[in-house]
């Protein structure tokens, strides 16, 4: 899914996508640049989504870079 956190957001809340279909397919996407980058340290494949709030980054997954 290529979209913005806004674009994102206003989908999982006017039910567009739904919080499970778009946490599947991040996990997927982070799955296929892992075989590629080694990126991650750790997916979290078991991850389940929660209540969509008016909160933006409410069921929107992120990966965390370190610098190090």
């Amino acid at each position: 899914m290529n979209k913005g956190i806004i674009e994102l957001h206003n989908d999982l809340k006017n039910n567009v996508i739904s919080p499970d279909e778009l946490i599947k397919e991040s996990i997927n996407a982070c799955h296929k640049i892992q075989d590629k980058t080694n990126a991650f340290v750790t997916i979290m494949d078991d991850e389940k989504s929660v209540e969509v709030t008016d909160d933006v980054l409410s069921n929107i997954p992120y990966g965390i870079k370190d610098i190090f």
